[in-house]
């Protein structure tokens, strides 16, 4: 969550496994909302673009001025494999 604090990044949605009952979660997706002037080239952002094989999370980054991307994220993740309705925890930064 440094990391992502230091891009300016204001929220988290989490899901995966990890928000599920499960003893031992195997994973966790992300949606990482950043400023619009979000730079991919610079430190802090390919600690984030590695974050699957650092942290065991999945990050997928949406511009804070992208609502459209956001909400496809949210009832994309927000849905299991049967179309059904699951929770998400939102963390803000």
């Amino acid at each position: 969550m440094k990391v992502a604090r230091r891009v300016g990044a204001k929220k988290l949605i989490l899901d995966g496994s990890f928000v599920t009952g499960k003893e031992s979660p195997a994973d966790i997706d992300a949606i990482l909302v950043v400023p619009d002037n979000f730079d991919t080239i610079t430190r802090e952002a390919h600690i984030l673009l590695e974050s699957p094989i650092r942290f065991h999370i999945h990050i997928f980054p949406v511009q804070e001025g992208d609502e459209e991307s956001f909400q496809q994220w949210v009832k994309f993740f927000g849905h299991d494999r049967s179309d059904e309705p699951k929770g998400l925890v939102e963390v803000l930064l």
